[in-house]
C-alpha cells in the first residue's frame, strides 16, 4: 500500500477555500450590522468623537479665542481574538484513498474513497460553521452589553455600556408584560421615541423571539394597530378582537417606526461531560427567549475585523489547515479566524435591549 499522505483537497489553498465558501446560516445576523473588514494587525487604538456637535463660542473684539476641550475625543483599545477548532481523523479514515483501483469510477474502492471524502468535507463545513457560530455569539453578547468568557485557558470580560432599556441605560433589568392589561404598544412607542430622539434614527428593526412575537400577536393593542394598518373597521366589542398571525405583527409595528421585524431562531450546541464521564449536548439560544432588540434598520454599527494568520499565509479571513501526526497516525484538520467585533462606544446607544416578563 502507498504511504498515507494528506490528500490534496485538505492542503492549502484548497482547504482554506473550502472553509471560506461554507454557507453562513441564514438566521445569523452578525454580518448585517458588523460586516467583515480585513485589518493588518492584532491590536488597535481607535479614536472616537464623544460630542459630534459642539457650539463654537462668540468672542469679544480683540479677545483671546477660547480653547476647545480635549475630552471631546475619546480613545478605546481592543485586539482580535484567536478562534480555532480542529478534528483529528484516524489512519483508517484515509485508508480508502490509497487502495488499488481508487481512480477507477467503476470500482468499489473509488466509491469508498468518494464517501470518505464527503464525510471529511462535512467535518470541514462543521468546523467552519463553528467559527461563524462563535462570531454570532460575540455579536449577540455585545449588543446585550457584555462579553464574558472563561474556559480556564482563556479568560476575558468586555462591557459595551450605553444601550438603553426603557428610560435608563441598562438600569432596568426587565419590563413586565404579564399584567391583566399589558402596555406593549405604549412601551414600544416610548422606546422608539426615546432612542430615535437620542440617535436621530427614524427607522428601526426589531430582533426578537417567537415567544415575544406570540405575546404581541395576542395583545389587543397590537391587534388594533394591525386593524388600523390594514384598514379594518374596529369591532364595537373590544373583547371580540382575535389574535393575529405573528407575521402580521410586523405590519402593525410599522405604525410605531419599526419597519422590520426579524424572528430570531439561531441556537448553538455545547458539549459537557457528566459525572459518569458521558457526553451531554445542550442547545442554547444566542439571545434570551424573553429579549427584544431595536437595531438601526439602515445602518451598520461597526465591523468584524479579521487579522492575518500564519496558517492563512499571513492573509486575513477564515482559514483552514491540516497537519499529520505519527504514532498513532492521525491527520488534524482545523478551521479558524483571528477576529473581533469593533463596536465603537458612540454606536452603543443605537441599540435598545428589553427583557420582558409575561
Amino acid at each position: 500500500m502507498a504511504t498515507i499522505t494528506i490528500p490534496a483537497f485538505l492542503r492549502n489553498p484548497e482547504i482554506s477555500g473550502m472553509v471560506r465558501t461554507t454557507d453562513l446560516p441564514r438566521n445569523y445576523l452578525f454580518d448585517r450590522w458588523f460586516p467583515y473588514e480585513s485589518v493588518t494587525q492584532d491590536e488597535f487604538e481607535s479614536v472616537v468623537v464623544v460630542d459630534q456637535v459642539h457650539l463654537a463660542p462668540f468672542v469679544a473684539v480683540d479677545a483671546a479665542t477660547p480653547v476647545m476641550p480635549g475630552d471631546l475625543l475619546g480613545r478605546y483599545q481592543w485586539e482580535v481574538a484567536y478562534i480555532r477548532y480542529k478534528h483529528a481523523f484516524k489512519e483508517s479514515d484515509f485508508r480508502g484513498f490509497f487502495e488499488p483501483g481508487v481512480t477507477d469510477p467503476s470500482t468499489l474502492a473509488y466509491a469508498n474513497a468518494q464517501a470518505a471524502e464527503a464525510r471529511i468535507r462535512r467535518f470541514v463545513d462543521m468546523l467552519s460553521n463553528s467559527v461563524d457560530a462563535r462570531k454570532e455569539w460575540i455579536f449577540t453578547n455585545a449588543i446585550a452589553g457584555a462579553i464574558s468568557y472563561d474556559d480556564e485557558n482563556v479568560q476575558y470580560s468586555v462591557t459595551f455600556d450605553g444601550a438603553y432599556i426603557g428610560s435608563s441605560r441598562r438600569k432596568a433589568p426587565s419590563t413586565s408584560w404579564d399584567a391583566a392589561s399589558p402596555t406593549i404598544v405604549a412601551d414600544l412607542s416610548n422606546w422608539v421615541e426615546e432612542i430615535s430622539d437620542e440617535t436621530g434614527i427614524e427607522e428601526w428593526t426589531m430582533v426578537t423571539t417567537q415567544k415575544v412575537l406570540g405575546e404581541m400577536a395576542r395583545d389587543s393593542g397590537v391587534q388594533r394597530l394591525w386593524q388600523n394598518m390594514a384598514g379594518i373597521a374596529a369591532p364595537q366589542d373590544p373583547g371580540s378582537l382575535n389574535p393575529i398571525m405573528t407575521t402580521q405583527v410586523a405590519g402593525a409595528l410599522q405604525m410605531l417606526g419599526i419597519t422590520e421585524v426579524v424572528k430570531y431562531t439561531a441556537k448553538y450546541s455545547t458539549l459537557t461531560q457528566t459525572s459518569l464521564g458521558q457526553a451531554s449536548r445542550t442547545k442554547t439560544r444566542f439571545i434570551n427567549d424573553n429579549d427584544l432588540f431595536l437595531m438601526p434598520a439602515n445602518e451598520t454599527l461597526g465591523r468584524f475585523a479579521s487579522a492575518p494568520a500564519q496558517p492563512n499565509d499571513w492573509m486575513p479571513g477564515k482559514f483552514g489547515w491540516s497537519k499529520m501526526q505519527e504514532d498513532p497516525w492521525v491527520i488534524e484538520v482545523g478551521a479558524g479566524e483571528y477576529t473581533w467585533i469593533d463596536f465603537p462606544p458612540p454606536n452603543h446607544n443605537k441599540v435598545l435591549q428589553a427583557r420582558v416578563i409575561f
